[in-house]
């Protein structure tokens, strides 16, 4: 199965990717340096290939009081 994960590098995306490998997975999971969820029209993104399932755990935040801090931003970014 062919498998495309948004938010590869994140807590979730890393153990989804590890236990999707050991399944025989083909994954493509590309970090935020080199596509910009935040900029850019998914619709029109073209991966170079169709996807059997598509897992979306991409999400602007960081560590300790951030959400506290930035709760704002962080709620218009990630929609």
């Amino acid at each position: 199965m062919k498998v495309l994960i948004f938010g590869g590098s994140g807590f979730l995306g890393r153990h989804l990717i590890r236990h999707l490998s050991r399944l025989g997975h083909e994954i493509l999971a590309p970090t935020s340096r080199e596509l910009d969820l935040t900029g850019i029209d998914l619709a029109r993104w073209d991966p170079g290939t169709q996807f059997d399932r598509i897992y979306h755990l991409a999400a602007w935040t960081r560590a300790g009081d951030f959400c506290a801090r930035r709760g704002g931003d962080q709620w218009i970014i990630n929609q």
